[in-house]
């Protein structure tokens, strides 16, 4: 140990040590305070744009040249854009670039160091950040907070805007109001660095740690941190002479003070030598006449001097605006000439001063020190005036310069970017002009396609331009658990937080303008901002530039294209046949895949529920393998997003279109259309008429909005029934093909009965609504929209096709083909097609249970949208919609959300009043009703409804008071026999609800029973399952039913007691019971349960959402949990704590957490750290279940974690991310479970440090198979669970496994087939090094187990030497057969076969077999004993049959060979169950494979049934 005071003698020189120490404490108090602000700000930066992250630009390329501080000219090159690969030039993901502009944002000048810091670290290296705040000189070679001097950690405090906030004083750059400790510390810092005698006095030191000892107390957010409180308890050591340092730290600090009196002492020799000057200059002092020459030749020498430099400057800037071209070397010659005159003008200066000897100098040394102060005033003087005149001059020659430059830079940037751009992309010479040809076609091409529009949909020939007709729609972003949030602007849609969203979904009801919105942004994109000036009044969806971001726009539509799965086949059929000759298609096609691979593009796709797979098998078969640069737009109507293929994870952004924003709007725009001289009153006519005709409902949608103005104009008015629109329509186009009039009496369809052209052409409308019907029905699982001659010709006559085609009823195109001109014919919109299908089902009753049953029961969920034809029915035949009804509830009340089922059943009430159906005569069935806030407007369609259907109600909810007490009482005894989920929302006690016993599900919202009432009623509902409370107080405890599987609070106040009372009421019951509290408020905690009591709890599975309470915590914190999922809570102390009580838990799932008041996707590295320590201190097994996706990395690893042993904890991450990584490195784990690998470098680096990991499974993806998996030697089992991989990357891995020299069992999961057959097709390999060989078939320590069917198996086992290989096969054979003929030795084989194989060949190097049939004759069974008998090798056999349709006496064999002895022979299980029979099994592989085979097909099989026969082979 050592003290401060043995150094110096003189007290104030180690007063100057302890301030030189004072720094470095403090500048470590400040370490990690500073560090992690820094880190947040990185994360702030990088998190917006994790798809997008760049690390290939250097700072040169985002940087123009010009730039001040930074770019300087050497020999007519920039020093900081000296080499091509430092040219300015754009970041190709965009990232750097808006990485470099919020740094300058958060600068607080904004004019960061760029020579300091290296953009290509920006996301590895947070330190990289903050040199942007330091000093510009003197740092470039810093790295991290540790080598960072005091001076340089007090700028970044001061100069980045993000500690603003963190001080409770105002952070200022400058001491002129001596308010801010940070400026006066820096200062501190300087005069302690800068100090030539080494000295500083008592009240001085003093004065600095006060400073010190401020900064780190501030109550902002360092009176919190450990790290300064240690040091504030240092430096009042250090101020008391308590303070006393190891020798470690002692020489550190010697080895500082050397330093700074290594620079003192230089700093010293220039003061020296400026005495010395002063000196010189006090001689002429006492000569006179000396002093006046020196004083007048200082005179004429700043005038020279000045005169020079300005004519030297105002050359410089004549020659730079005369010869722009040569701009750089004239200023350079200015510059210099500039450089000597100064020179030339001191030197002779000196040369004067410099005649004065030595010794003179030493006999006036006194007489020169008494007027020092004198002469360094003057000297003062003139260094400030000649300063002026050079930093003036100075100023304009580098304005010149920056100008000149700027104009050359102008000039040739463009070229510039075309080469580098050129660089990046693919090999073709001829890309770029492809692309720019491509680009100018295409653009030409939508403005033809898509610049009008027709002014009504039923008369396309008339149209106008787009600007003149179309509206903007009304957009609102959905979000599940928010409101609807209104859209305004592209970026709204295309962006979030400035990264391009990637797959947007826009749904629409029918006619809301879902496809014409679509049409408008791809004709947005193709038009120059300068070309379109929309009104002022129209400021909905301009902001053009945002499209102009994406380099190409493509749009397809999928009615057009159903015999297509891929969407580059599409654009090429729909785009590139169109602007392209036959001999450039080819050519072309290929240009568009290589554009959607690396260019920023956007894929319009118009029309999901228009498009069928003609495989039936896949509902967005083009989502599979998009670039992640590459933007699709889908649109659709919302049944098609009901469809349970299309998984949520496959929709990023979710909008929904409500009809135009301004329908007045519109009426204006379409009646200019049709007159412009009509004055703007008429728009208010049509208003009032359809206030008068209650057509309101109309409003919002384009098309009906648009074809009510044109018939209005035509004095063709109509109600507000959609039935009676349609018909007016329809007669209106007929009067085009016919002049016939005829009028209906007493036609079963109302709505035709004004109608004057439809009766002359029946036959053409019974024949078109026939067509309608069956296209829709009979054509595929979704109907069809588009058909060819030849379907039409099933139902049309051609008079009858021509009439429909001239009336525009139907369109008719020719589509180009390389061999033959094809016709597709399609009706004018699908709601004609779905009107007239709806009067063929009016008119054809029958047809519902024999055609549309049918087809709902052959395509279940993926049937035709009846919706809107059930609406057309209940205006057209009220007693078919009834039929209908029927049948909808019945097969869509389990696959559609309840409230949409009823929205469709409200709309036909609605339509059915609408065409003055009575309200006795409409019978809907309906079994679910929901009152929700958001059907208010509905209530009174739904009473009637529910009255209607008061004997039949199977669900019911009401979140509002929407039915009276005494209703409800009736529906619930009415409909007791099948009211199974009841939620209900009460204002008085007065309802029974003990008739109810059939019930599941009950929730109570915002009130409840008496208690009393209500305990006693539960226990009687012996098949309730759930039970929720919402919203409400819970004041008294009840007692659910021993049936009860989830009780769930939502909302509610409770307190601790009763909270704990229900628990134990739970912990009484057998089975498994969920205890979901979300947002609980525990009002106060009163003592805890009986331990004898909570021990009983071994069953419950809590789930914890929001606020995790003390009180809350206390209240649960006794009893044993078997599952515990946390989502959207605030991690604290005590719920780590509460963690340690839980000895019983087996299963920890945490989803997201709230970190600084925002909602994280995932946890903390922190806080998984934490996790794992906790439950590493448990004696069982527990499975830890994280989101892995956002955690970052931490450098600073808790040092208990690194040392704890986590044998016991299994970690299953959702999803990865470089940061989980890094904190799992190195631990003890054993089972890792990781699904969605994006990250395989991190993951293999991560896994070459796990010692012990004995379990490692990948589900789902592995997201680069040109990497391959490198699991550590310790594993012992791997899982792949519906991983695309390719056959030779698996081959390397079960190759790299037997490598090992232990057995390793591999599982392939079920579910591969289709996904390792494209993963063979599309995925690219990598070329293995020497010491790799595809070809090696060394898997000897390998025990396979494949599930499902899997036919690259055998080329993967090919001539491989396999350990064991079972093979699980639930549909076919073939590939099993294929597999056992590749494999060149195994030992071991387990078999599942779904039936016998007369030709399965076994390999001779076969000991044990077990062959599993679901079903084998016994003929076959002795056929198959008779071929392996002919092997020449002692082999044992096992073979069970499941299914069997003969005796036991028949199996046996008659004739029994000598090679073949039977062990064992009758049924598998006599007294003990298949479970029983698989856990006494001693082969581990053969215990395995049965276990599997238990799960997915023994499931239902009566034991006592099951044939088992071993044999032994000699």
């Amino acid at each position: 140990m050592a003290k401060l005071g043995d150094v110096f003698t003189e007290k104030e020189r180690t007063n100057w040590l302890k301030a030189l120490l004072g720094l470095n404490i403090t500048k470590v108090g400040l370490h990690n305070f500073v560090d992690i602000e820094i880190k947040m700000l990185q994360q702030s930066f990088v998190q917006p744009q994790l798809n997008s992250l760049c690390s290939s630009c250097v700072t040169a390329n985002l940087l123009k040249c010009p730039t001040r501080g930074v770019c300087k000219p050497l020999n007519g090159i920039c020093t900081m854009h000296d080499t091509p690969a430092k040219q300015t030039r754009g970041c190709p993901t965009k990232f750097c670039e808006k990485f470099r502009d919020e740094i300058v944002i958060n600068h607080k000048f904004s004019n960061p160091s760029w020579k300091n810091t290296s953009a290509e670290e920006w996301t590895k290296n947070h330190w990289q950040i903050a040199k942007c705040f330091l000093p510009r000189e003197g740092y470039a070679n810093v790295n991290s907070i540790q080598n960072t001097d005091f001076n340089g950690v007090i700028n970044v405090i001061i100069n980045c805007k993000r500690f603003d906030g963190r001080f409770s004083f105002t952070v200022s750059s400058t001491n002129a109001s001596q308010t801010c400790p940070l400026t006066e510390a820096r200062e501190i810092g300087r005069a302690v660095r800068h100090n030539t005698k080494l000295t500083v006095t008592d009240d001085e030191l003093k004065a600095y740690i006060t400073t010190f000892i401020h900064i780190l107390t501030d109550t902002k957010c360092l009176a919190q941190d450990v790290n300064a409180a240690e040091a504030v308890i240092n430096l009042q050591k250090l101020q008391n002479d308590a303070l006393i340092l190891a020798n470690d730290e002692f020489f550190s600090l010697l080895q500082d003070m050397q330093e700074t009196i290594t620079t003192a002492h230089t700093e010293q020799h220039q003061a020296i030598s400026q005495h010395k000057d002063i000196a010189l200059e006090e001689i002429k002092t006492f000569k006179e006449k000396l002093q006046n020459d020196i004083n007048a030749s200082i005179g004429t020498q700043k005038d020279s001097l000045k005169n020079e430099l300005q004519a030297a400057t105002d050359e410089g800037i004549l020659k730079l605006t005369s010869e722009t071209t040569g701009c750089i070397d004239q200023v350079k010659k200015a510059t210099h000439d500039s450089t000597i005159a100064i020179e030339l003008v001191v030197s002779n200066f000196n040369k004067g001063v410099a005649l004065v000897s030595e010794e003179e100098i030493n006999k006036l040394k006194t007489a020169a020190c008494k007027n020092a102060t004198e002469i360094v005033a003057v000297q003062d003087k003139l260094k400030s005036e000649l300063e002026t005149i050079a930093s003036s001059g100075c100023d304009r020659i580098s304005d010149a310069i920056d100008t000149g430059k700027m104009q050359i830079e102008t000039a040739t940037n463009a070229s510039v970017e075309q080469v580098i751009y050129s660089r990046t992309q693919p090999e073709n010479s001829n890309y770029i002009s492809d692309c720019n040809e491509l680009l100018r076609r295409l653009k030409k091409h939508y403005d033809a396609l898509f610049s009008h529009l027709p002014i009504c949909p039923l008369v396309q020939s008339r149209d106008k331009h787009i600007l003149e007709l179309f509206v903007p729609p009304m957009v609102k972003k959905i979000e599940v658990g928010c409101k609807a949030k209104r859209v305004k602007k592209y970026r709204n849609i295309f962006y979030t937080n400035d990264k391009p969203n990637r797959r947007i979904f826009i749904q629409g009801e029918p006619c809301v303008g879902k496809s014409t919105f679509a049409t408008k942004i791809v004709y947005d994109w193709s038009k120059d901002p300068s070309e379109t000036k929309p009104p002022k009044k129209r400021r909905i969806f301009q902001d053009l530039e945002t499209l102009h971001e994406f380099k190409f726009f493509f749009i397809v539509t999928l009615r057009d294209s159903c015999d297509e799965r891929e969407i580059v086949a599409m654009i090429k059929e729909q785009i590139i046949e169109v602007i392209y000759t036959e001999m450039e298609q080819d050519r072309i096609h290929v240009l568009i895949q290589k554009i959607i691979e690396n260019e920023l593009c956007c894929i319009t796709v118009d029309g999901i529920d228009e498009w069928t797979d003609y495989k039936q098998k896949l509902v967005l078969r083009f989502l599979a393998g998009c670039p992640k640069q590459c933007t699709f737009v889908y649109t659709t109507r919302p049944w098609k997003m009901a469809d349970p293929k299309i998984k949520d994870s496959a929709i990023d952004f979710l909008f929904k279109i409500y009809g135009v924003f301004s329908p007045s709007m519109l009426v204006e725009n379409v009646l200019r259309s049709i007159n412009f001289a009509w004055p703007k009153m008429k728009t208010n006519e049509f208003i009032d008429y359809v206030k008068q005709n209650s057509l309101k409902a109309f409003l919002p949608s384009p098309m009906f909005l648009a074809m009510l103005v044109c018939l209005w104009a035509e004095d063709k008015t109509v109600s507000g029934s959609k039935c009676l629109i349609y018909s007016t329509m329809i007669d209106t186009l007929f009067e085009k093909a016919s002049g016939k009039i005829s009028y209906f009496e007493n036609f079963p369809i109302a709505c035709f009965e004004i109608t004057k052209y439809v009766q002359p052409n029946l036959e053409v409308i019974d024949a078109l609504s026939k067509a309608a019907f069956y296209l829709l029905f009979k054509e595929g699982n979704e109907g069809s929209l588009v058909f060819n001659n030849r379907q039409l010709a099933l139902y049309l006559s051609e008079e009858q096709k021509s009439f429909a085609l001239t009336s525009g009823i139907l369109t008719e195109r020719k589509t180009a083909s390389n061999t033959s001109r094809l016709t597709q014919c399609t009706f004018v919109h699908s709601d004609f097609q779905e009107f007239l299908a709806a009067i063929y089902i009016a008119r054809n009753v029958n047809v519902i249970e024999d055609v549309i049953e049918e087809h709902m029961k052959t395509y279940c969920t993926y049937a035709v949208d009846v919706g809107n034809i059930f609406v057309f029915l209940c205006g057209l035949n009220i007693a078919a919609a009834h039929r209908l009804s029927c049948l909808l509830n019945d097969y869509y009340r389990m696959t559609w959300e309840a409230h949409e089922l009823q929205e469709v059943i409200v709309s036909g009430y609605k339509e059915a009043g609408a065409n003055n159906v009575s309200v006795n005569d409409i019978h809907l069935k309906l079994t679910s009703f929901d009152f929700d806030v958001r059907n208010k407007l509905n209530c009174e369609y739904l009473q009637n409804l529910l009255l209607a259907n008061k004997s039949q109600v199977e669900n019911f909810k009401s979140t509002f008071q929407s039915v009276q007490n005494t209703v409800l009482q009736e529906i619930m005894s009415c409909s007791s026999h099948c009211l199974k989920h009841l939620a209900i929302c009460l204002s008085s006690n007065g309802l029974d609800l003990s008739s109810c016993c059939e019930l599941i599900t009950l929730s109570f919202i915002r009130n409840i029973p008496v208690i009393p009432t209500l305990s006693k009623t539960l226990t009687g509902f012996q098949k309730l399952k759930n039970l929720k409370f919402t919203s409400l107080t819970l004041r008294a405890e009840f007692h659910p039913p021993n049936s009860i599987t989830t009780v769930e609070f939502d909302d509610v106040t409770v307190s601790a007691t009763l909270l704990q009372r229900l628990v134990y009421t739970l912990s009484t019951f057998t089975h498994s019971v969920k205890l979901l509290l979300t947002w609980v408020h525990v009002k106060y905690h009163a003592g805890t349960l009986d331990q004898g009591f909570v021990s009983n709890i071994a069953h419950l599975d809590l789930q914890l959402t929001g606020n995790l309470s003390p009180g809350l915590l206390s209240a649960i914190s006794g009893i044993h949990i078997k599952t515990l999922t946390l989502s959207s809570f605030e991690p604290t102390i005590l719920l780590l704590q509460t963690l340690k009580m839980w000895t019983s838990l087996e299963h920890l799932s945490v989803r997201n957490m709230y970190s600084g008041g925002v909602l994280q996707n995932g946890i903390s590295s922190a806080w998984l750290e934490s996790f794992l320590i906790i439950l590493s201190l448990r004696p069982n097994h527990i499975l830890f279940e994280v989101n892995g996706i956002n955690i970052q990395s931490c450098e600073n690893v808790h040092p208990e974690l690194l040392t704890s042993n986590v044998f016991n904890v299994f970690v299953k991450c959702k999803g990865d991310s470089a940061g989980l990584y890094d904190t799992l490195r190195s631990r003890n784990i054993i089972t890792l479970i990781i699904e969605n690998v994006q990250h395989p470098i991190h993951l293999n680096q991560t896994l070459q440090s796990l010692r012990y990991l004995i379990r490692l499974e990948i589900v789902q993806s592995f997201s680069n198979y040109n990497i391959d998996l490198l699991p550590p030697p310790s594993i012992r089992k791997i899982v792949l669970s519906q991983v695309k991989c390719p056959q030779e990357w698996l081959r390397r891995l079960l190759v790299k496994l037997s490598s090992f020299g232990h057995l390793v069992r591999c599982t392939i999961d079920y579910g591969l087939k289709r996904l390792f057959q494209e993963g063979d097709k599309n995925t690219k390999m990598r070329i293995l090094g020497q010491d790799e060989s595809v070809e090696s078939s060394d898997m000897c320590n390998i025990s396979l187990l494949c599930k499902n069917d899997y036919p690259p198996l055998s080329k993967v086992l090919l001539g491989a030497n396999i350990h064991s290989l079972s093979m699980l096969s639930f549909i076919q054979n073939e590939w099993m057969v294929q597999t056992l003929s590749a494999v060149s030795s195994v030992k071991k084989l387990y078999l599942l076969f779904s039936k016998y194989h007369s030709d399965i060949q076994l390999p001779g190097s076969l000991s044990d077999v077990v062959i599993i049939y679901r079903s084998m004759s016994a003929r076959e069974l002795w056929q198959l004993v008779s071929r392996l008998s002919e092997k020449n090798h002692e082999m044992l056999c096992k073979i069970i049959i499941i299914h069997t349709e003969d005796t036991l006496e028949q199996y046996k064999n008659p004739n029994q060979s000598e090679q073949v002895r039977v062990i064992a022979f009758g049924y598998l299980c006599t007294n003990n169950s298949l479970e029983s029979y698989i856990r006494d099994l001693n082969d581990e592989d053969e215990k395995i494979f049965c276990r599997n085979a238990l799960r997915y097909i023994w499931v239902g099989v009566n034991a006592s049934k099951v044939i088992e026969l071993e044999l032994e082979f000699r």
